[in-house]
């Protein structure tokens, strides 16, 4: 993890093997300057250069994919129905078992998207 100071005169870059900077909290050592978060230089064959801030290249904010929205949105119902089914307090329900009930209700999910476009198209001719 890398970020560079977005000062002009300014050519700091602070790495770490975390992410354990906040470009919110923290700032350049030298010249207090902000501070983002960049590509690791060298990285990806993209050699040291770049077009942000100092000639690096800025990180990219990655959108979050349908599971990751699905599994965000269904989590806090699936174990709650977990914890019913089991008799127990939600805390007692292991994020794992979470996590496995939402891949299985996604899965339901994804095969009857598929087969309701499928059959969709078939009665339309």
């Amino acid at each position: 993890f890398a970020w560079a100071c977005t000062a002009t005169n300014c050519n700091v870059i602070i790495q770490r093997h975390s992410r354990s900077v906040d470009p919110t909290k923290h700032c350049c050592g030298r010249c207090q300057g902000k501070l983002i978060e960049i590509e690791v230089p060298g990285r990806n064959g993209d050699g040291a250069g770049g077009n942000g801030a100092n000639g690096y290249t800025p990180k990219k904010e990655r959108k979050a994919s349908e599971f990751a929205l699905f599994v965000k949105s269904q989590s806090t119902n699936v174990r709650r129905s977990l914890a019913r089914e089991r008799k127990c307090d939600t805390k007692q329900v292991s994020q794992a078992d979470v996590m496995k009930e939402c891949g299985r209700l996604w899965q339901i999910r994804k095969m009857t998207e598929g087969t309701s476009s499928s059959s969709s198209s078939s009665s339309s001719s």
